[in-house]
């Protein structure tokens, strides 16, 4: 990137069935306290009032937005690229339909990547509900974590961390424009886990990234996401990633032996929280075909799964005391 106090950040934003939360996340981009943005939107075939929201704002900001004719096959890691590969501003960053920036989020990144030796800034995050009400405790522990993580280390060695914990959310995200592309930008062909598999292929090239510890971004929680709604096809495509990766870099085998187990144990458990024994099976089924885990991994998730009440509640307290403790610990 020339330097350049003020450089264009192009914006990636992919849309489907969007039109419900879709003005507030536009809003949220054209409303940052840095101007120097274009947004790209690209829709996937909405047959809902997307479209017509989207020419809304095109036609009162023409020079800032623009709608980009979707060319290859569906899903917002085709689209994304789609986008990436026919702009020439020098930063990127990505959000998602139906989440919002905080005003001062780009240009704390702009700063961020101008006054240190990074390629890559990302940020914490708050997550929302669907009526835009903050979560309290949804992503404390996590935020937690994130500013308790190592970033000076050698790029092999923080890639063996960002494997088993990827701290960067692509929705707070903003990076140099060449450096995706040298890094091959992201797998389309990974329906889930194509944003986890270029993170770590993105460190362990040897990539510059650094974290502002400010909630900067929003992630909006509901019933509707993708992630949700194709959960099974995204875990399914999440191990295909991983096992990418263990190719790709050899000496991460065994961290991506780890980043199975903790990946089988958290969708289990995401599952029984939402009290949707039925998709924990399967859960356990799709592992268990793939031959990830072990016998004892299916005895004890059978217990798990009978036992859940009682699981359940020990887990919340054991969420509630791990919490207290690292609040106090900062």
């Amino acid at each position: 990137m020339k330097e350049n106090n003020s450089p264009t950040v192009g914006v990636i934003l992919p849309t489907y069935n969007g039109e419900r939360w879709l003005k507030y996340t536009i809003n949220s981009v054209l409303n940052q306290s840095y101007k120097n943005i274009k947004l790209y939107i690209i829709d996937d075939g909405s047959n809902d009032n997307t479209i017509n929201v989207i020419e809304h704002y095109i036609k009162n900001n023409p020079d800032r937005v623009s709608l980009v004719p979707k060319l290859g096959i569906k899903g917002a890691p085709s689209s994304r690229m789609d986008v990436i590969r026919n702009i020439d501003t020098e930063l990127i960053s990505f959000i998602d339909q139906d989440d919002i920036w905080i005003e001062s989020k780009i240009d704390h990144q702009i700063n961020h990547i101008l006054n240190n030796d990074i390629t890559l800034s990302f940020t914490d995050i708050d997550i929302i509900d669907e009526f835009g009400n903050i979560k309290e405790n949804e992503s404390k522990s996590e935020n937690i974590k994130r500013n308790r993580f190592l970033y000076d280390k050698e790029s092999s060695e923080l890639a063996k961390d960002v494997v088993t914990y990827c701290p960067i959310r692509i929705g707070t995200v903003v990076m140099k424009r060449e450096s995706f592309i040298n890094s091959g930008g992201f797998d389309i062909s990974l329906f889930g886990g194509e944003d986890w598999e270029f993170w770590v292929r993105y460190v362990a090239q040897g990539n510059s990234i650094g974290h502002l510890n400010n909630v900067l971004a929003l992630r909006r929680i509901h019933s509707t996401n993708t992630s949700y709604i194709h959960r099974l096809k995204r875990l399914d495509n999440w191990m295909k990633a991983a096992d990418k990766t263990k190719d790709n870099f050899p000496y991460l085998s065994r961290d991506i032996e780890k980043f199975y187990k903790l990946t089988y144990y958290r969708t289990i458990f995401s599952c029984l929280k939402k009290i949707d024994k039925e998709g924990a099976c399967k859960v356990a089924e799709l592992f268990k075909n793939k031959n990830i885990t072990k016998k004892y991994d299916h005895i004890l998730t059978s217990l798990i799964i009978s036992t859940w009440p009682v699981v359940n509640q020990l887990y919340k307290k054991y969420t509630s005391l791990r919490n207290f403790i690292l609040s106090r610990s900062q």
